[in-house]
């Protein structure tokens, strides 16, 4: 999301096969965010009218497409939450954590810059908490990936209110 000053905060990664601009379907109002790739990809745009169809032929597909807003609304929910009453070390926990159970296994792709955007924090603390967190053991530092590798330690991390 870009605010009137121009500042940038970025909501969420997402990986091949993922679906964005998803609210503008059910609501009809103009999106309020924007999505930019790193890398080369195919984006497939759906229309109102045959995704309406398809509902109508395949009802699930509208059950699945409500349980995937649902896991929106409680991520953007958690990202609040997160933002609002975290210290940063533990908002960055968090995102990992929260990135790790959607896509258990796979390693995020992004940028230590991208990761402060979307908890708020410095590029600077963002490297600090990363470099604090795979000393612990918790995760590993790959070029512009993040494994986490220790998930029950990096939820303990969370639990105990450790100090930034």
């Amino acid at each position: 999301m870009t605010s009137e000053s121009g500042a940038q905060r970025t909501l969420t990664v997402k990986e091949s096969g993922n679906i964005f601009g998803e609210a503008s379907f059910f609501d009809g109002l103009d999106r309020v965010s924007s999505a930019s790739a790193d890398t080369q990809c195919q984006i497939i745009a759906i229309d109102h009218a045959l995704l309406t169809e398809c509902f109508s032929r395949e009802p699930e597909l509208a059950v699945t497409m409500l349980r995937y807003l649902g896991r929106t609304v409680r991520m953007l929910s958690n990202q609040l939450d997160t933002v609002s009453f975290l210290p940063a070390n533990r908002r960055i926990a968090r995102v990992l954590l929260d990135y790790d159970e959607i896509n258990p296994g796979k390693p995020i792709s992004c940028t230590q810059e991208e990761l402060g955007n979307m908890t708020g924090a410095s590029r600077v603390t963002v490297s600090r908490a990363l470099n604090d967190f795979a000393h612990r053991g918790l995760i590993e530092i790959r070029y512009r990936r993040i494994c986490v590798t220790d998930r029950a330690g990096l939820s303990d991390y969370m639990a105990d209110g450790a100090e930034e």
